[in-house]
């Protein structure tokens, strides 16, 4: 009778324990709580860029930088603008120094991206005016300061004659975690 009361003790303690604690991911989710993601979409972010050697950003860059301003719909954010600047050297792969992607809510809220790959799925033909990017994201602030996820946008320029400058548009889709309080 006493083994099956001790049994019970163990069995109920251990249940306890495992049954209803968080894991590290879970307490580590915005605001501790358990964040699951949820869809995110751009929807026509359109704007202007800059390309080139003397183009002014944020980033240290001794080569090409871009600098692009947009607005547009943005779920989870609404009317929103965004800033994406990045630094290429000619003479290394495309990708590199820093890249980032800011989403900025009406509300001032922003939703930080960095960008990881990037595809020119009509290279082949000679067309880098479309292109793919794969953006995580990284935090932000207010709603968004430990927020996380991966959209993948795709981007249509149309470069003016020097080249160097023109409009953009473009729309992406993935998931995001985010509080939403």
């Amino acid at each position: 009778r006493n083994r099956f009361l001790i049994l019970f003790v163990v069995a109920a303690t251990l249940f306890a324990c495992s049954g209803d604690s968080m894991s590290t991911d879970e307490m580590n989710k915005p605001g501790g709580e358990r964040a699951t993601p949820v869809n995110f979409k751009v929807k026509n972010i359109m704007g202007n860029y800059e390309f080139g050697p003397d183009v002014i950003t944020s980033i240290d860059c001794d080569a090409f930088s871009l600098n692009a301003e947009g607005e547009g719909i943005v779920s989870h954010l609404g009317p929103s603008t965004v800033h994406e600047e990045w630094c290429w050297n000619p003479l290394e792969p495309f990708i590199v120094g820093e890249r980032h992607n800011t989403f900025t809510a009406a509300n001032g809220d922003e939703l930080w991206g960095e960008i990881q790959s990037i595809d020119y799925p009509e290279a082949g033909s000679g067309n880098f005016d479309i292109f793919v990017e794969v953006v995580n994201f990284v935090g932000g602030t207010g709603r968004f300061e430990d927020a996380g996820g991966t959209i993948t946008q795709t981007v249509v320029t149309s470069p003016d004659e020097t080249g160097f400058a023109g409009t953009f548009s473009y729309s992406a889709e993935g998931t995001i975690i985010y509080n939403t309080k």
